[in-house]
């Protein structure tokens, strides 16, 4: 099986995994849902992300509409549906509608969604408490390697060791395990052998922090295409540029 990767920190690539392989990732992925909710099924499980090919719905969770928003949660609580797994930008269009329609918890046997593709943004979290009463669970995660961690909203992720090993790096290519120090994410899938890639350079940036529940992995505002080496040191890009462009918009002028 031929994965592409969209290509958002260079050019896309294609990546090979047997079904074996695949499999074991997903194996790998149902254990760690296990963890969070040992009430997980398969029939319980709605995976709007990665709904399996040839699988159809008999509403369509895509419909922008509040009133297809409503037909979709009410197929949801007849179906008994647990565990939801969706995009942010899908559940952030969700939440609102909800909100508009004045409408509660509208599937009551819905108690957890898991976000995946995306940064959970806390506008996202805020919507969505806001209109349903779940346990939010967020995966991080990239196609060469699949998930590489889990968070219970904003806590910082725990790795999902099973599948894969990070590393943070400094800009001289040294292995970071300091707490709290910000560096390159590295991954090495502990699955994929056909992956011609080991050390892979993920682009996103993080530390670690050390909690009563172990060290988990923060990722931070930037990637490593934005930093800039600026007065001898690495420094954020976006922070650099941001009181330029944010003070002076009204000085730019639009071709």
């Amino acid at each position: 099986i031929v994965e592409q990767t969209s290509g958002t920190s260079g050019v896309p690539a294609r990546f090979v995994k047997t079904r074996e392989e695949r499999c074991a990732l997903a194996m790998a992925i149902w254990r760690r849902r296990k963890k969070f909710d040992p009430l997980i099924t398969l029939r319980n499980f709605v995976p709007l992300f990665h709904l399996p090919p040839g699988a159809r719905l008999p509403v369509d969770p895509f419909e922008p509409s509040d009133a297809g928003v409503r037909s979709f949660y009410e197929w949801l609580d007849a179906a008994g549906g647990r565990w939801l797994h969706l995009p942010p930008v899908l559940l952030d269009r969700h939440a609102r509608a909800l909100q508009r329609l004045g409408w509660k918890n509208p599937a009551p046997r819905l108690k957890y969604i898991e976000t995946s593709g995306a940064p959970l943004r806390p506008e996202v979290m805020q919507a969505t408490r806001a209109a349903l009463d779940v346990t939010l669970v967020n995966q991080y995660g990239i196609r060469e390697v699949w998930a590489i961690g889990y968070s219970s909203g904003n806590e910082g992720f725990g790795i999902l060791d099973e599948a894969v090993a990070v590393e943070l790096i400094d800009e001289g290519g040294a292995v970071i395990d300091a707490g709290g120090v910000t560096g390159s994410v590295i991954g090495t899938s502990k699955i994929l052998q056909l992956l011609p890639l080991v050390r892979y350079v993920t682009g996103d940036r993080g530390c670690w922090r050390d909690t009563p529940g172990g060290r988990v992995l923060e990722l931070g505002g930037d990637r490593d295409a934005t930093m800039l080496f600026f007065r001898r040191r690495w420094v954020s890009g976006t922070e650099v540029f941001k009181p330029a462009l944010g003070d002076n918009t009204d000085r730019f002028v639009p071709y």
